[in-house]
């Protein structure tokens, strides 16, 4: 009988034993270059949504005073949702100074460490940005690029741009102006840190790849853009830009899907969209880009509209009573417009409710809304007048 009492304590301790998973905290690598991502990789944790990975300089200890230099929730964000045993996060392209770090994977909120810290290091200077002043520029236009650069505690390293004929050394300054011929990709890279690059387009002619069914026109007629050969991505679209606007910081103008709407259904290699009227006068460019992002594929296009003709293109009666008037105009014109009624086409009185109206900055077209005169009777004409 104590042969079996012997045994099961024994049996017991074994089973506890083999239903514990180990607790680990690994990272992707033991030493970075600035502006890489860092992966931390953990087993075995508590499964609570708020327990997190945080970095912290070699030295600090968590919860004595000292935060966290970056850190996340094991969702990979800054808010608690649900908890992993088992999973990672990824810290991308770190700006962490040059130095020794060590990553902690901690409890619920607090600093109780869950797996053995990881210590590693930090090298190498930071690029932080590479930027061109305009994004569309004539060909042999100038365009200034400029970049900022982090030493981390490095020395000065060699910059260099590429791009042009020839590589250029730069080291000792912070900008260049360029002058493309054709559109150019520059890449800037200073010491190990990782490369940036920025790409100036200059406006091409129409081809069989893209092309405008016209590229001088008045804001009063509507645009029409083709392509052919396009990748054929459901979200790749078309975009319109005034000269100077950079895609992304800057909305489009106007844009379509490559089916002619704002929602992405099917992609087309070859087609067309058109751009109804009015567009403001100005100098614009049009392009097709890939995947709902900024790389423009084909174009740009350059072209240019001026005012419309000065001439009414709406004119409705609310259900409210109310008069809407709609009529070309040139946002640049140094003008005001008046509505003027009559009722016999000879005699003419300013509406003091549409009258001193400045042009509409960023639009084609100038409108006003008002209610009529109540108390006069029988037919009434109205037009409107630009007066400097």
């Amino acid at each position: 009988m104590k042969t079996p009492l012997l045994l099961l304590p024994a049996y017991l301790l074994l089973s506890s034993a083999a239903g514990v998973s180990a607790q680990t905290l690994t990272l992707d690598k033991p030493s970075y270059e600035a502006s890489q991502s860092i992966v931390a990789t953990w087993t075995g944790g508590p499964g609570n949504s708020t327990d997190w990975v945080g970095i912290y300089r070699d030295g600090q200890t968590p919860g004595s005073g000292s935060t966290a230099t970056i850190w996340w929730y094991v969702n990979g964000t800054r808010t608690a949702t649900t908890g992993l045993t088992d999973g990672s996060v990824t810290f991308p392209n770190i700006t962490l100074a040059a130095g020794n770090w060590v990553a902690h994977f901690l409890a619920n909120d607090g600093y109780e460490p869950i797996a053995e810290a990881v210590p590693f290091t930090v090298e190498g200077v930071i690029l932080n940005q590479f930027t061109s002043d305009i994004p569309v520029v004539a060909s042999g236009g100038a365009v200034t690029l400029s970049w900022l650069i982090d030493l981390n505690g490095q020395a000065a390293p060699t910059v260099t741009l590429t791009g042009g004929a020839a590589p250029v050394d730069v080291s000792a300054t912070d900008n260049i102006v360029v002058n493309p011929a054709a559109t150019t990709t520059y890449t800037l890279t200073a010491g190990g840190a990782p490369p940036r690059s920025v790409t100036v387009y200059v406006p091409v002619p129409n081809s069989a790849s893209f092309s405008l069914d016209k590229t001088e026109f008045p804001a009063s007629q509507p645009l029409r853009a083709t392509w052919s050969g396009s990748p054929g991505n459901t979200t790749d679209w078309i975009g319109i830009y005034r000269i100077g606007d950079r895609p992304g910081p800057v909305p489009a103008t106007r844009w379509w899907y490559a089916n002619g709407t704002r929602t992405a259904t099917t992609g087309a290699t070859e087609g067309s969209v058109g751009f109804p009227a009015p567009l403001a006068p100005g100098q614009y460019y049009a392009g097709l880009f890939l995947n709902d992002g900024y790389t423009m594929a084909f174009g740009p296009v350059a072209f240019s509209v001026s005012p419309g003709p000065f001439e009414i293109t709406d004119f409705r009666t609310l259900d409210t009573g109310e008069i809407t008037l709609t009529w070309f105009s040139d946002p640049a014109a140094a003008v005001t417009f008046d509505v003027k009624q009559s009722t016999d086409l000879t005699n003419w009185t300013t509406v003091e409710a549409a009258s001193f109206l400045p042009p509409a900055a960023n639009s084609g077209t100038t409108g006003v809304t008002f209610l009529p005169n109540q108390s006069v009777e029988g037919r009434r004409f109205y037009r409107v007048v630009a007066t400097e």
